[in-house]
């Protein structure tokens, strides 16, 4: 139309260089620092859990990132069906996808299968292919079983079913789709493998790589530790060495406020700390549920083995997912309600009579007194679990004596002992020569402070 705009309708470029001014822009220096932070977490992950194995990334779920992934995938699949669809056929997306298809047969193939590579190379010949397509010739799904049987030779078992499926497939994009997808999974195979394989090795040398490698790190953000110093800092008293330093501000993690940011010294294990930290939190508050009830009990059923496993049962099963004591105070009517009824349980099967409003009243007291930091069940369930975890760190591998009180919680407080040791050890040794730095630096002027 006369006097119209042709770029009506049309983004404007000055309007898009202005919005891309606004993003910030990541430096060399960043760039390092995340290539560097990514090396030293699979040497740390490889170095702490002895099953490690990489595994397909996924978005989160109901994130953006996923709605958008799946978007494209989406358009990007409904555009090839339209391609290939058409009369005749439209097959230069067919063409691509068998070329990366190749590329990512070769990425699984071992050094010596050079005959399967020769024969992929000559059957998957993409000049061959496009010659095929000019005249009309091309039989896409011919080629798609071809390296369906290709994969098959290749794959690890647990694929085998996955290919038979798709060897029955009969629509083009869901078998192309499928053929790609299995293909990424076999690739975490092979690397899988590979780690597996040269894990005696790694794990001999890791030590000293990630040493290094958080070394490295940490000179790329400046030679400076703050939260780490100020954390031990907390920690440091006169005539107080440094591994009960360590070990005390280790401890200190268990109760860490998560609002606050973790030492610099622990961004690797961030994640495990916070599982440990809820892990911590609900067995110190079923036990100290438990023994609380145990007050308000009848003594003829006190030392009942069968109550005592039901409760503790109970209990951390209405606790699951109660992260601290504002989310515990929301729940503790039915804490109390369920310890009441195993309790009554017990009674009727000794054809005793149920709890007394009295004792009703006692046991409701005792048990909303659990929220309370200075409850002194609570400060002692507390102390006991707390020292057996610093015994451990003193003395691993060694014989630690049980606390009596806990007997109920040994094989919960063992695995949190037994995951707790192995990060804090793990991580003192890499990271020692660092915590020592800080401990020199205010070891002196601590001493200093306590002269004054």
């Amino acid at each position: 139309m006369e006097g119209s705009n042709s770029n009506e309708g049309k983004p404007n470029l000055q309007n898009s260089l202005d919005q891309q001014s606004d993003v910030p822009i990541v430096s060399e220096e960043e760039m390092e620092k995340y290539a560097l932070l990514q090396k030293l977490n699979l040497a740390h992950e490889i170095g702490l859990d002895q099953s490690f194995t990489l595994k397909k990334e996924e978005p989160p779920d109901n994130s953006l990132e996923k709605v958008v992934t799946e978007a494209v995938h989406s358009a990007f699949w409904d555009l090839f069906k339209q391609r290939i669809s058409e009369d005749p056929p439209n097959l230069s997306m067919a063409l691509s996808l068998l070329n990366e298809i190749k590329e990512g047969l070769y990425d699984i193939m071992m050094p010596h299968q050079t005959k399967l590579k020769s024969e992929v190379d000559e059957i998957l010949d993409l000049d061959l292919l496009k010659q095929q397509a000019l005249h009309g010739a091309l039989d896409v799904m011919y080629f798609a079983q071809y390296i369906l049987s290709v994969m098959k030779r290749l794959c690890a078992p647990i694929r085998d079913e996955k290919i038979e499926e798709l060897s029955k497939e009969t629509e083009l994009v869901a078998l192309f789709r499928g053929i790609l997808e299995t293909l990424k999974l076999m690739k975490l195979d092979m690397v899988n493998f590979t780690l597996f394989s040269i894990r005696p090795e790694l794990v001999s040398n890791h030590m000293e790589y990630e040493r290094q490698k958080f070394t490295d790190y940490i000179k790329l953000s400046g030679d400076n530790l703050p939260v780490t110093e100020a954390w031990l800092k907390k920690h440091i008293k006169p005539s107080v060495n440094i591994k009960d330093v360590l070990y005390n501000a280790f401890l200190d993690l268990l109760t860490w406020d998560s609002n606050h940011p973790y030492p610099e010294t622990l961004i690797l294990d961030e994640k495990r700390l916070l599982k440990l930290k809820e892990e911590y939190y609900l067995m110190v508050m079923t036990a100290t549920i438990v023994l609380l009830s145990f007050n308000s009990i009848p003594p003829q059923i006190q030392s009942d083995i069968s109550l005592k496993e039901d409760l503790k049962q109970h209990i951390g099963l209405l606790l699951e997912g109660v992260k601290s004591d504002q989310q515990l105070s929301q729940g503790i009517q039915n804490v109390i309600e369920q310890i009441k009824k195993d309790i009554n349980d017990k009674l009727s099967s000794r054809d005793m009579n149920n709890l007394n409003d009295e004792q009703v009243t006692s046991l409701s007291q005792q048990i909303q007194q659990v929220t309370d930091l200075q409850n002194r069940v609570r400060g002692l369930v507390n102390l006991r679990v707390l020292d057996f975890l610093k015994l451990t760190l003193m003395h691993p591998g060694g014989k630690t004596n049980f606390p009596p009180a806990l007997v109920l919680f040994k094989k919960e407080l063992e695995s949190l002992s037994n995951s707790f040791m192995n990060i804090v050890l793990y991580n003192i040794n890499i990271c020692f020569e660092h915590y020592k730095k800080i401990f020199t630096k205010n070891e002196a002027s601590s001493s200093s402070v306590s002269n004054s």
